[in-house]
């Protein structure tokens, strides 16, 4: 088995990859409405993945519970910690 990076130009492949496993083992017990939702969340990971794999620089302005959830999808978490309360 070869190894290598994942690459942006992998992305749509991943993606058809994934939908293409669930829909042919899970789906079927599903309703209408959890098969859309896996959609919607497969679909927010490929942007993830498209943005981890291109290596875009954003700046995110998170609460600090917030935080470990952004760096579940690949962002870093660099700087300190602001104190932005108002007065």
């Amino acid at each position: 088995m070869i190894i290598r990076k994942f690459l942006y130009s992998d992305c749509d492949e991943v993606s058809n990859v994934c939908m293409h496993s669930f829909m042919n083992t899970v789906a079927d017990t599903l309703s209408e409405q959890g098969i859309l939702t896996f959609a919607r969340l497969a679909s927010c990971l490929l942007s993830s993945l498209k943005i981890v794999a291109s290596n875009i620089k954003l700046t995110v302005h998170a609460s600090t519970t917030s935080v470990s959830a952004y760096e579940r999808y690949g962002f870093i978490s660099v700087g300190d910690i602001a104190d932005l309360r108002d007065g």
